[in-house]
């Protein structure tokens, strides 16, 4: 097998979630067509700007009110704390002390961005969360919308302060060592904040549980006995075209990026949000990129890096992740569905997408 050992790390669109609140889904999925259904019951809330989705086997319907209001608050407290968008929180305080001093952080500050350098260094950069200057450059972020492209000129500066290694971090306290260096784990909090999340309601004794942030989820248990929770995957952010339906293997989460949930368009040119941390450009050759795996912080950074690298770094980016899996679809004329063996075996295509599905033998033949 191609992947290689290396230590393990510790879609749809936001359609209005309450109008599948208490939701009946079959588990009809991932060739498991032939199985009775079952249903399951489901609540939603709104955290971090996103809609987020709790789901219980229904033998467990009696739990579900107490774990969405425990699950809710374990994401607004850390949205509190980590959040670009809270002016009191430690990432904010962070970036208005940077390249002055070193100041201490909480230990769920320390996990979070221990785990981005950790994904920034296996996947080469395509994932950065210092790519934040980036953002405010384009226009993302709340920075002022560029009457046109940004220069070749002005990017080179920009990148600068660009890139992991202008973080200095331990577990008590960190430092940018930029002035211009600012850090941004929006695309990776909700993945986190899911991962929390789980574990804290499994410490409460649940057993079988579902946990859905945005486009990022975790599986604790299963849906029913022989059944997998379902995962819908859809190309597009207003829900109209959907791929198919994944089966998340227990205690696996998974995660969605796709490239044009959020653009601006600049001399009638769309700009995608997700920019390349190394070259500082918006993605544009890669439409959508979802992954499965251990942990949903390291599924939403390597989506991300996928989106980024594109098929030409896929290869090498899987290696680097060896217990997760992923379908990458790049843009052009043809629609094309690369997913690797095990992504394959949880996938089930939406009729329209059968023929369009290629399996890959191992990430090399990503590339041709």
């Amino acid at each position: 097998m191609i992947y290689s050992g290396i230590r393990e790390a510790g879609m749809g669109v936001r359609r209005s979630m309450a109008s599948i609140c208490c939701v009946l889904i079959a588990a009809a999925l991932c060739g498991c067509g032939e199985r009775e259904a079952k249903v399951i019951t489901s609540k939603t809330f709104s955290v971090m700007g996103e809609d987020g989705l709790v789901a219980v086997p229904q033998a467990r319907a009696s739990e579900l009110e107490v774990i969405a209001i425990s699950t809710k608050s374990t994401m607004e407290e850390l949205e509190r704390v980590l959040s670009i968008y809270e002016p009191d929180s430690n990432i904010t305080k962070i970036n208005q002390v940077a390249g002055h001093t070193r100041i201490p952080i909480a230990f769920d500050t320390y996990r979070l961005l221990d785990h981005a350098l950790e994904y920034s260094e296996l996947s080469g950069g395509a994932f950065d969360i210092t790519v934040a200057p980036l953002s405010s450059l384009w226009g993302f972020r709340g920075g002022r919308v560029p009457d046109q492209p940004i220069s070749k000129a002005v990017l080179r500066a920009t990148l600068q302060a660009v890139g992991s290694n202008m973080i200095e971090l331990d577990d008590k306290s960190i430092r940018l060592l930029s002035p211009f260096s600012q850090i941004d784990p929006s695309s990776i909090l909700p993945g986190y904040a899911v991962d929390i999340a789980l574990l804290k309601e499994r410490q409460r004794g649940v057993r079988d549980l579902f946990i859905r942030l945005g486009n990022s989820s975790r599986t604790l248990g299963v849906e029913a006995p022989g059944k997998r929770w379902p995962f819908e995957v859809y190309l597009d952010k207003e829900q109209i075209v959907h791929l198919g339906t994944v089966g998340i293997p227990a205690a696996n989460a998974m995660s969605v990026r796709r490239r044009d949930d959020n653009f601006l368009v600049i001399n009638g040119i769309h700009y995608s949000e997700i920019i390349d941390p190394r070259t500082g450009i918006p993605v544009t050759r890669t439409l959508l990129a979802a992954t499965f795996g251990p942990v949903a912080t390291m599924t939403d950074a390597l989506a991300v890096a996928l989106l980024v690298g594109g098929i030409e770094e896929a290869p090498e980016i899987l290696r680097q992740f060896p217990r997760c899996e992923a379908m990458l679809i790049p843009a052009g004329e043809t629609l094309a569905v690369w997913v690797t063996p095990k992504f394959s075996q949880a996938f089930r295509a939406a009729a329209d997408f059968e023929n369009a599905v290629q399996v890959l033998e191992s990430p090399d033949t990503l590339v041709k």
